[in-house]
């Protein structure tokens, strides 16, 4: 099975799906990227790091779905060697990338989680891993014209509007209830 963590900039995604791999829950699908590295990701650990023409020609050889162009014109998608992996695997995902997973490998095959945050709290989580104020409304703004009408595309809604510490374990609690492992 795979589970689609979807969610806003700054929702929590990523460390939500971090923690459910460290626990042994599934394996993580590692994105492909020609978006700049931040501060404290590490390349083939958080996304595989490339460039235009790489990217490009992975996607001429039908290597890359769930291709997502950012506004500002970064690409993102995912490696299909990752999807034969016969354990269950977790993958951070956009709405329009969900999409294409879907027409991919059949909605049968895929739970899709939707960690939903409070608007302030996804600015202040932003801003404290070093986001530019402009990069924080901008992608604010994106996330809510690409997230329109996810609500009704999703499996499950998870609350994750409270501090690191106390919520991180209650939110892996619910989605290994809602997933039942």
């Amino acid at each position: 099975m795979i589970y689609a963590i979807l969610g806003k900039s700054s929702s929590g995604k990523t460390t939500i799906t971090k923690e459910l791999v460290k626990r042994g829950l599934g394996n993580q699908i590692i994105t492909t990227t020609t978006r700049p590295i931040r501060k404290k990701e590490e390349n083939e650990n958080d996304y595989f790091f490339t460039c235009e023409r790489m990217f490009g020609m992975m996607k001429e050889q039908d290597k890359l779905i769930s291709i997502f162009v950012s506004e500002n014109g970064w690409k993102y998608g995912i490696n299909t060697d990752q999807l034969q992996s016969k354990e269950d695997l977790f993958v951070v995902i956009e709405p329009s990338g969900y999409d294409q997973l879907i027409d991919y490998i059949g909605k049968e095959n895929i739970t899709s989680i939707l960690i939903e945050s409070l608007y302030s709290t996804r600015m202040v989580r932003s801003i404290k891993r070093g986001d530019s104020f402009e990069e924080v409304l901008r992608r604010a703004h994106s996330d809510d014209q690409d997230f329109e009408g996810i609500n009704e595309k999703v499996d499950y809604i998870i609350l994750n509007s409270f501090d690191y510490e106390r919520s991180l374990d209650h939110i892996i609690d619910e989605i290994q209830i809602t997933i039942g492992k």
